[in-house]
């Protein structure tokens, strides 16, 4: 991703300004949803325990932090390893 969409604003989360960012559809094919259902999720809160940052870009356009949303599938994968 390019840096001109880390752009973070006063009026979102604190972030370092290497954090790198996916978009919607980048989150939505490593969980293999569409990427609406990516927002549904955020909206409603069912992106797990973990805290995930989410900012939005000056077009309002969401980005998902790469570490946060790396850390939620390593720990989804465990769990459905763990429990075969």
């Amino acid at each position: 991703m390019s840096k001109e969409n880390k752009i973070v604003t006063p009026e979102t989360i604190d972030v370092p300004p290497e954090a790198e960012w996916y978009t919607p559809q980048e989150v939505g094919q490593l969980f293999r949803v569409d990427p609406k259902t990516v927002v549904r999720w955020e909206i409603s809160g069912k992106l797990g325990d973990e805290r995930i940052r989410v900012v939005r870009t000056p077009g309002n356009h969401r980005r998902y932090n790469m570490e946060d949303i790396n850390r939620l599938w390593d720990k989804l994968n465990k769990d459905t390893n763990a429990a075969q």
